[in-house]
């Protein structure tokens, strides 16, 4: 009879998790220090021009958005649940980070003075938020596919090798303009 090592068969199990969380967070950082600014000014729009945020100065919403996506991207995992604990069961399948940021307009903003008022649902909010930043990552991603197909026509470059991520690193930066540091 041939025992089977539950702990091997289990650490096999939880390295491969971890890596794909590695791969998913990487993923989301390099799509957070790209498209930073364009999430903070589309945010911020679409917030006001659906009348979700009341407010006198559009110039401190934008720096309160930029506040909350700096929050989103240095949260570690508890933080981040417990920060959108209240919220959680929304929708059925909730984008997370619009959750956090839908967190974030409903909790955070009406604490600044130059926020008038919050108006909408919760699920309005959502919606508003989602909408922007499901839009953004679609394009982020289908872009960066393309450059993905642009190096691998390049017979060169070998995926994974160094000279391959300077390349991209590089069509990266030519495509999207430099990345945000946080």
């Amino acid at each position: 009879m041939k025992r089977w090592h539950g702990s091997r068969v289990q650490d096999g199990i939880i390295n491969l998790l971890d890596k794909q969380q590695k791969q998913k967070s990487f993923k989301t950082d390099k799509f957070f220090r790209y498209k930073f600014l364009e999430l903070q000014n589309r945010l911020s729009q679409e917030l006001i021009q659906n009348k979700i945020v009341e407010t006198d100065n559009p110039a401190a919403l934008s720096e309160l958005i930029a506040k909350g996506l700096r929050r989103l991207v240095k949260a570690n995992e508890f933080e981040f649940k417990y920060f959108v604990a209240p919220i959680r069961n929304i929708v059925p399948q909730p984008n997370m980070y619009s959750l956090f940021m839908t967190q974030y307009v409903i909790e955070e903003l009406p604490k600044d003075s130059s926020i008038l008022d919050i108006y909408g649902t919760d699920d309005e909010i959502y919606r508003v938020v989602d909408k922007v930043i499901s839009q953004t990552l679609e394009r982020f991603e289908r872009e960066e596919e393309e450059i993905i197909r642009q190096l691998g026509n390049q017979k060169n470059l070998t995926p994974g090798t160094r000279a391959y991520e300077l390349a991209l690193e590089n069509m990266m930066r030519q495509r999207f303009g430099e990345p945000q540091k946080f």
